[in-house]
């Protein structure tokens, strides 16, 4: 486990942003958390599969088989394989401090 517990998002019938990591804004019921977001297949894990896997800072709920709404605000860096679990949660760890920094100065209305 990296530390980073994630809301996987299922993308069938969906046309999913570039891959990538980017920083999001997250609807869950009725509360909006700023978020790192995964586009991509999991190649540090030989992942093959598209998913989107989105880590919602500051929250610490069971929302699994729930439905979330993720908007896409800007794209951090592509999508990378890592040499393993620690050099994947070090990158982790500069990507969440790049997407609160965005969040931080980002003005735009929150999600309706």
């Amino acid at each position: 486990m990296l530390g980073f517990p994630t809301a996987n998002i299922s993308i069938s019938g969906q046309a999913p942003p570039r891959l990538g990591v980017y920083a999001v804004r997250v609807k869950v019921r009725e509360a909006t958390y700023g978020g790192a977001a995964n586009v991509g297949h999991n190649p540090t894990f030989g992942g093959t599969e598209l998913s989107i896997e989105v880590f919602l800072f500051d929250f610490h709920e069971n929302i699994y088989d729930q439905y979330i709404r993720v908007s896409f605000l800007e794209r951090l860096r592509d999508e990378k394989r890592f040499s393993g679990p620690d050099e994947l949660a070090s990158q982790i760890r500069k990507d969440v401090e790049q997407a609160k920094a965005i969040l931080s100065r980002d003005k735009s209305p929150l999600l309706p």
